[in-house]
């Protein structure tokens, strides 16, 4: 029962930064971000996903890829 409230705890505490950051961010900034944390990412995962954890476009995040 300890570790079910500690994994929800978790995962709410995740939740709720992520809504933060797609609601007081530029995607410009989510997306130097996420590259900073997980610059390996960029390697492994289609960039259509990427693109939907950052809450913009698959086209929005190839600007963002060239301006880099």
């Amino acid at each position: 029962m300890e570790f079910d409230n500690i994994l929800l705890a978790n995962s709410y505490a995740i939740l709720e930064k992520k809504m933060f950051s797609q609601l007081h961010t530029t995607a410009k900034q989510r997306f130097h971000s996420l590259l900073k944390e997980k610059p390996n990412l960029f390697k492994n995962v289609p960039l259509q996903y990427i693109a939907s954890m950052l809450g913009i476009t698959p086209e929005s995040l190839s600007r963002l890829r060239k301006m880099n």
